[in-house]
């Protein structure tokens, strides 16, 4: 299991996309461009440390959306659905 915390995802994604702490998740959307176009997906990851012990901006996190999702045309519209897969409880359970 391969993991990374908030400020080095910060620092990986720059200028290409966002970093999102959403409840006790991470999203990351990030720019893309290429033969397909231009276009936005999104990642989504869970801590692996306790919450309780750890500030979500501290925890080691791990990946727990299937790599990169589908294309959207925008950047809110990468979040949203991120933010509505989280909610429907696709990645576990949200506190």
């Amino acid at each position: 299991m391969e993991t990374i915390n908030y400020l080095s995802l910060k620092s990986q994604i720059d200028l290409d996309g966002s970093v999102i702490a959403y409840k006790n998740f991470v999203v990351v959307s990030e720019f893309f461009t290429g033969p397909r176009g231009e276009y936005f997906q999104y990642r989504v990851y869970r801590p692996v440390d306790d919450l309780e012990d750890f500030s979500i901006y501290e925890a080691r996190l791990e990946v727990c959306s299937e790599n990169w999702t589908a294309d959207f045309e925008t950047e809110g519209e990468a979040l949203m659905a991120a933010f509505t897969a989280i909610e429907g409880g696709r990645f576990g359970e949200v506190e």
